[in-house]
């Protein structure tokens, strides 16, 4: 049975989701086996998937999560928009200042900076994920992911393992539905495609696209190689019938070479799109392609610049300037939190105007400290569950180093989901979805149980968050 988890805020979490979230959480009441998790290690026998799904490493939560239009839409309007006003600082913010952005970003290399902004800079057809926490007063954006090696997308080789599970499978169909799943690499791969065709790059009727991930990472995900093949020849084939091409998965350097100075292969054949699954810096000859404009490469260093936790806080500082328009201001206050770069400088925080270490000194359990490039959840602290002196500690380290933000502290609403060998509670949870250039693409949830001090506010895959496969009803 449900047990006393199922308050009335939980109730209304779910039911501003859908009516068929909230009648979810009856029906597991009705039916025990709802309220048993199940087994990860029976996905081995999916088929082609088999050594990606051995070895991937996260749990993954058993009930779905079922979203009606409305819901989705305020995800959609967050997940396009954040992204795109932070696109939009190196002009707005900067006056596309070499110096300027160099020092804001700590590069210390205005010519780098200027040779980053060089046509073709790589912001428009840029891959992000935002991570978006639901709170009582909406829905507010975070972080936003728009480095080379965006986590997340792999929860969709648990889509149908979740959606055929049986309690959820008898669910759907008793409430006659036919869920969607938006696939983030299936919307990647067509948004990489479309691209270079509109980039003129391949004009041979072959567009081949490359997959670079670390070394230690290909032979893992080359365990999924053939559904992910089949996949892109499938995008292919939905946008021209014509076309052909062919999905390389590789690793720096690997068996790439350039030609002619600025024409990228993989073997024999020509790469035409690049997507950059790795912490590791593009390589020179590799971006030399991109400037030469015969390679779409998916992040650019300057969207990798702009992928800094400090761009959200200049979103978010700017928020009532004349940069942004009436409705452009409404999008920043609508959905980004408070947060500012860590500097000495005063700065004002709800009805407290002081300077900023003594800001986040005496509002500590309001803040959160956060390393403006780092990754996995990473020297993230939260105030509230930071001892005092250790926060102190923190503080002092953001400023010596600078490059740190301070943002405000946001609680999840509560969300009911299954937990242990039998059994549900209350969790916590933060939405990660993505954006490729001006297209919404989808996502996955990353759940912590509310009782957990575990986590320490943090809700990261790498700290032992539950990922969550959501559908569109």
């Amino acid at each position: 049975m449900i047990p006393a988890e199922l308050t009335s805020d939980i109730d209304r979490t779910h039911a501003d989701l859908s009516p068929e979230a909230r009648r979810f959480l009856d029906y597991a009441r009705e039916h025990p086996a709802a309220l048993r998790p199940f087994d990860q290690r029976l996905a081995r026998f999916a088929g082609v998937q088999d050594e990606f799904l051995i070895h991937y490493k996260y749990p993954i939560q058993t009930w779905p999560v079922l979203l009606r239009r409305r819901k989705l839409r305020e995800i959609e309007h967050a997940t396009v928009q954040i992204p795109l006003l932070l696109r939009s600082l190196p002009e707005r913010a900067f006056g596309n200042d070499p110096k300027r952005i160099s020092e804001f970003y700590g590069i210390g290399d205005e010519a780098l900076v200027t040779l980053y902004q060089t046509p073709p800079d790589g912001l428009e057809e840029a891959v992000a994920r935002c991570d978006l926490i639901d709170t009582e007063s909406g829905l507010k954006c975070v972080e936003v992911n728009q480095s080379a090696n965006i986590g997340g997308w792999q929860i969709r080789f648990w889509e149908a393992f979740c959606r055929r599970h049986p309690p959820n499978a008898r669910f759907l169909e008793q409430e006659e539905l036919e869920p969607r799943f938006r696939d983030p690499l299936r919307t990647v791969i067509h948004h990489m495609v479309k691209t270079v065709l509109s980039r003129g790059i391949a004009t041979q009727g072959v567009l081949n696209v490359a997959l670079v991930f670390d070394a230690d990472d290909v032979r893992i995900v080359e365990g999924g190689a053939e559904h992910m093949k089949d996949l892109y020849h499938r995008v292919l084939a939905s946008v021209d019938p014509a076309l052909e091409g062919e999905l390389v998965i590789a690793s720096y350097p690997g068996r790439f070479a350039v030609r002619k100075g600025i024409f990228l292969y993989h073997d024999e054949a020509p790469v035409h799109a690049l997507l950059q699954y790795t912490a590791q810096a593009t390589p020179p000859n590799v971006f030399r392609c991109f400037k030469a404009e015969t390679l779409s490469l998916f992040n650019s260093p300057l969207a990798n610049v702009l992928a800094n936790k400090v761009s959200l806080a200049m979103l978010s500082e700017l928020a009532d300037t004349p940069v942004f328009d009436a409705r452009e201001r409404a999008v920043v206050h609508e959905h980004v939190p408070w947060s500012r770069k860590v500097t000495e400088a005063p700065t004002t925080f709800q009805d407290t105007t002081a300077p900023a270490p003594e800001l986040l000194r005496t509002r500590r359990e309001d803040m959160v400290l956060k390393r403006g490039m780092s990754y996995q959840g990473l020297d993230v602290f939260v105030g509230r569950f930071t001892a005092a002196a250790e926060w102190e500690r923190r503080v002092d380290v953001a400023l010596a180093e600078g490059g740190w933000v301070a943002q405000e502290y946001l609680r999840s609403r509560p969300y009911l989901f299954q937990h242990g060998d039998e059994g549900c509670c209350a969790h916590d949870a933060v939405w990660g979805t993505f954006c490729f250039g001006r297209t919404y693409g989808g996502g996955f949830l990353r759940l912590a149980p509310r009782s957990s001090n575990a986590y320490k506010g943090v809700l990261n895959s790498a700290r032992g968050a539950v990922g969550a496969i959501f559908y569109e009803i």
